[in-house]
């Protein structure tokens, strides 16, 4: 097959990727809330003993907690948020000394896998309605993306990309060229230990911990196995020149080995690690890397050799590297959309949201060093030796990785739009609605809609424009359908404007049935609205 034909066949294939992707399922990461118990704007009739809430991934129990709070500011926690033995997604903590009156949960988790901070906060009420089902809920806030945090992982990624390109390139010139890369390798291996420190650091500082801390949580981890297969290829590359010329390319494999290694080990602590298929998703994220590291990393070694290399060798030499160039540029494009939908979830993510926009940059990138790929093959048959433009061009191509590696390490820092879309709130408000049949419409909200404290919240519209009707008073007025006998309640209502009334009481006594009348009087007019309402079981602590 000629390289114009693989070209050709690559771009099909690119897109009929990206057709083929157009309705792919999104999926979540970050540790946020999906559950809890209370539920927000609970209104309990019993104080709880335990407050338990359910994540969408394994938070790290040593750097998070669950606070409750009373409306002075006090604490009524007891000790610190525990995870549960049968499921690490679930933290609950105990509660004492908790009375009548409106409560604050305030939590922080910091994800067990790549030491992500999300906060947030809800309240609740026991034997009392919280102020309202409008503000039961504070939005989850994710942790910053800072300078520290992306400038360490871009020193990772950088010198994992000039690892892996550089050792391909060493093994396949041979050790008598070693020579010119050597300078390149050892800076990139003590620049990506001090990526990796840096990145634990980071994710310490996000949590609010030291490094007096690590050792008792799960963060230890991903720090071992990034460090480790980082100091083994460190050391293998000292020793390559050392050996036995029968063992110098086996050594230097061991030292591209030691990055690939490290950097699955990264992988498997970012976002693909929480995903619905997290072996795929990891192999992706892995491949992903590899394959840049195969074609940055490469260039940039082969940058630095060519000129050194007899003109034989380099004429095959770029024969080869530019198929491999032309296989990692479809693969980088392939795993990268489906990273990208995998965490993004939409279209108007990707246009909407600081992820999609990053992505988009990426993509800019990715035409432009495909076409300085194409230009750098054009240069390259031009002549047996290689022109200048053939070094301008594959420069400029560097500079054009290492700013898409940057921005790789920003995405890594940013919470998909797929993690910040997680939905967590309390039930949705019962909705009943009636008309008199010529002059007005009334849609009722009632929230939570249990038996006892709830919020009525009443919208009033002219029956024929649907424009709202504002100059009225409003009363409800309430009667059990079931066998007690217990009499009538009203209700009176405020008017917050534009046709909305609301107030909160505790009229529905009972769990069962009720018959609701609007009573709405004008100066000119007074008319019954009836309507029907069934209460639904308030949720409870055990």
């Amino acid at each position: 097959m000629t390289m114009d034909r693989f070209l050709r066949w690559t771009l099909l294939a690119g897109v009929a990727l990206l057709i083929a992707l157009a309705t792919a399922i999104p999926v979540s990461a970050h540790a946020l809330p999906v559950a809890s118990d209370p539920l927000p704007g609970a209104i309990l009739q019993q104080p709880p003993r335990v407050v338990t809430m359910i994540f969408n991934e394994a938070p790290e129990p040593a750097l998070s907690y669950i606070n409750v709070l009373d409306t002075a500011g006090r604490h009524h926690e007891v000790g610190h948020a525990a995870a549960s033995p049968t499921d690490p997604r679930v933290l609950s903590v105990g509660v004492a000394n908790v009375g009548k009156g409106v409560y604050t949960v305030s939590w922080r988790t910091v994800a067990s896998d790549d030491g992500h901070r999300i906060t947030g906060s809800f309240t609740f009420g026991v034997q009392v309605l919280p102020p309202s089902r409008f503000s039961t809920q504070e939005a989850a806030a994710t942790s910053a993306l800072t300078a520290v945090g992306v400038t360490a992982r871009a020193v990772y990624y950088i010198a994992i990309v000039f690892l892996l390109g550089g050792t391909a390139v060493a093994i396949s010139v041979g050790p008598q060229f070693w020579g010119r890369l050597r300078s390149i390798l050892t800076g990139a291996w003590v620049a990506a230990i001090i990526g990796v420190i840096g990145i634990t650091d980071s994710q310490l500082r996000s949590a609010g911990a030291g490094w007096d801390q690590l050792f008792h949580t799960s963060l230890l981890g991903s720090f071992a196995t990034r460090l480790v297969p980082a100091l083994a290829g460190a050391g293998a590359l000292l020793i390559a020149p050392r050996v036995a010329s029968r063992l110098q390319r086996w050594t230097m494999a061991v030292a591209g080995l030691g990055a690939a290694l490290s950097t699955l080990a990264d992988a498997a602590a970012n976002h693909a690690s929480t995903e619905s298929n997290p072996v795929v998703s990891v192999a992706l994220q892995w491949v992903h890397i590899l394959a840049a590291g195969a074609w940055i990393g490469g260039l940039t070694a082969l940058l630095l050799v060519i000129s050194a290399v007899p003109a034989q060798l380099r004429s095959r030499l770029l024969e080869r590297f530019a198929i491999v160039a032309v296989g990692c540029l479809l693969v980088v494009a392939a795993t990268g959309v489906l990273r990208s939908v995998a965490a993004i979830g939409s279209w108007q993510g990707l246009v909407t949201t600081l992820y999609g926009a990053v992505v988009l940059a990426k993509v800019a990138l990715l035409v432009i060093l495909g076409g300085l790929g194409v230009l750098n093959r054009v240069n390259a048959r031009r002549a047996t030796s290689p022109p200048n433009g053939f070094r301008r061009v594959g420069s400029m191509q560097v500079v054009v990785g290492v700013v898409a590696l940057v921005l790789s390490s920003a995405l890594v820092n940013v919470a998909p739009p797929s993690a910040t879309a997680i939905a967590f709130t309390g039930p949705a408000p019962i909705v009943t609605t009636g008309t008199d049949g010529n002059t007005l419409k009334v849609h009722l909200e009632v929230s939570p809609g249990n038996v006892g404290f709830n919020y009525f919240t009443l919208t009033l519209t002219d029956y024929a424009t649907g424009s709202p009707i504002s100059g009225a008073t409003v009363t409800l007025g309430f009667l059990f359908n079931g066998r007690e006998t217990i009499g009538t309640s009203a209700l009176p209502l405020t008017s917050l404007g534009k046709g909305t009334f609301s107030a909160d009481g505790a009229n529905l006594s009972l769990g069962g049935s009720w018959s609701i009348t609007a009573q709405v009087e004008t100066t000119q007019w007074i008319y019954d609205v009836p309507l029907q309402l069934t209460t639904r079981q308030p949720p409870t602590t055990p």
